[in-house]
């Protein structure tokens, strides 16, 4: 084992000996004994490291919101997946023959209201027409009264 190497598995292992593996505890044992002002910094700097880490700190309580909101955040198979709206669509116990009366309400509703759009534009179309008769010079010379005269008596 190399300097680099002995470094590289300080930062991930500690600076305890104990923590290490057994076939790269017994290749590191030279390095924990070494004079080397490098390496007896890092080992220092991995004490304090680890003595931090191994303390007891209080943390606090985390709250039951931010609880489920990490949980909804983690990706699990065993969680249900959301159904489409055909798959919750489909467990309604409704029968077939209600469903094709739904269906054919809203066609009904459909013809309806285009027939009655059809109406209003064939009276727009014959209100078209007279005005466009009465725009003619046969009739432009005839006062309001002549124009609503019904010819009834009065």
């Amino acid at each position: 084992m190399n300097k680099e190497k002995f470094l590289n598995y300080l930062e991930v292992y500690g600076a305890d000996p104990k923590r290490w593996p057994d076939d790269i505890r017994a290749l590191a044992a030279d390095f924990f004994n070494s004079d080397d002002i490098e390496i007896v910094s890092a080992i220092s700097a991995e004490r304090a490291l680890d003595g931090m880490l191994d303390s007891e700190l209080e943390l606090a309580p985390i709250s039951v919101s931010l609880e489920a909101s990490l949980i909804d955040l983690v990706p699990s198979s065993n969680r249900p997946k959301k159904e489409k709206f055909s798959q919750r669509l489909g467990k309604l116990k409704a029968s077939k023959w209600s469903t094709a009366g739904l269906i054919g309400a809203a066609l009904m509703g459909g013809v309806g209201v285009g027939y009655a759009q059809a109406v209003e534009q064939a009276e727009l179309n014959a209100v078209h027409t007279m005005l466009t008769y009465a725009s003619t010079e046969e009739f432009s010379d005839l006062s309001d009264n002549e124009w609503f005269d019904t010819g009834e008596a009065e």
